[in-house]
């Protein structure tokens, strides 16, 4: 059968719709986009021109879309980037002019999250998870007319483009997984009470209380949109603390604050994922990737992590001590999870040798 390809819509084609209940809006057609558009100023690119913006209907209907970047289309070869969860692709933006030289660089907001739609998200377990987002990627690149492509990803990201390369192994060049959660497989898994045991007093607090989250399924969005005025103080804490390191980055910090403020206005997508991918205490995954990466997955790898990164390594070493070949472990420095926005010269550098070695 040929391929589907589906007329694709641009941001001002998508209509602004909202729910009277609860006031929120319930397309991705919000202040975000203006807001998205003055961070991608900042990567050097010029909308419209080198870089472009806009929604990928992936099905017939076009009531669910995907939101995407894309620069470089002078180029011969293709990129993809999935962004990590709770965030979009505007993360990728200090890396795009740089990539965009040598590649076709694709960008795109998973579905039910970033400007992505969000229909209504009915998974129930770590399964129905992985295909929901799987199946996502794949009709956008259907709709796309995508070949064959080399496919990065950034933590939860790297997680579902590690799934994804599992079903569609045809379709993947190279696969880079950047700071991925959920690669290692644990013997044993901590309880939480037991890795509560040994912290102080507050951080116990502080602990039980992310706990409380975690089994009530409250997101980091649900809890903003409870405690607006808390929460945008503590996301700009966050912020400043992740991307204002220097001291000279306090323009990018309001831009974002700016930028995810909106974002978390939109009604909830498919952020619940998170839940059914992972498990208390540390993160864990239901289904770790070391397996696949290790017996199912045969083209080269890269796994990057930061040198003040939280993400367990545990697996991708022991898959590397186990003599995989095409297997490569790397270290972005200064880095921590966030390893796009903390060192992306250095990743980007280390990225456009792996790709054309």
């Amino acid at each position: 059968m040929p391929e589907t390809v589906y007329e694709i819509a641009s941001p001002q084609s998508v209509f602004v719709a909202y729910d009277e209940k609860t006031g929120l809006q319930t397309s991705s057609k919000s202040p975000a986009y203006s807001h998205e558009e003055e961070i991608l100023k900042l990567s050097g690119l010029e909308l419209n021109k080198d870089i472009y913006v806009f929604d990928v209907p992936i099905d017939s209907e076009g009531l669910n879309y995907i939101h995407t970047y894309k620069c470089g289309e002078q180029n011969r070869e293709t990129l993809v980037l999935i962004h990590g969860y709770g965030g979009s692709s505007i993360l990728y933006f200090p890396m795009l002019k740089e990539l965009a030289k040598k590649y076709r660089v694709f960008c795109l907001d998973l579905p039910g999250m970033g400007l992505s739609s969000r229909p209504k998200f009915e998974c129930t377990n770590v399964e129905e998870t992985i295909e929901y987002f799987v199946s996502g990627i794949e009709k956008w690149r259907e709709a796309m007319n995508i070949d064959t492509f080399y496919l990065a990803g950034h933590s939860f990201g790297g997680y579902m483009s590690t799934q994804y390369t599992a079903q569609y192994k045809d379709r993947v060049k190279k696969l880079f997984l950047l700071s991925a959660v959920g690669i290692t497989k644990h013997e044993k898994i901590v309880t939480p009470e037991e890795f509560a045991k040994d912290l102080s007093w507050f951080r116990k607090k502080l602990y039980k209380m992310s706990l409380g989250f975690w089994k009530s399924q409250k997101t980091p969005g649900d809890y903003l949109k409870s405690h607006p005025k808390f929460g945008k103080c503590l996301m700009k804490t966050y912020l400043k603390k992740q991307f204002n390191r220097d001291g000279k980055s306090e323009k990018l910090v309001k831009l974002l604050n700016n930028y995810f403020s909106e974002l978390y206005k939109l009604e909830s997508g498919s952020d619940k994922a998170i839940f059914f991918v992972l498990q208390p205490p540390r993160a864990f995954a239901v289904k770790p990737l070391e397996e696949i990466l290790d017996n199912e997955l045969h083209m080269p790898i890269t796994c990057y992590f930061g040198d003040k990164d939280w993400m367990d390594q545990t697996g991708a070493h022991r898959i590397l001590s186990n003599g995989k070949r095409n297997f490569k472990i790397k270290q972005i420095d200064n880095s921590g999870h966030q390893i796009t926005m903390h060192n992306p010269e250095m990743l980007v550098n280390d990225l456009l040798v792996e790709l054309e070695n």
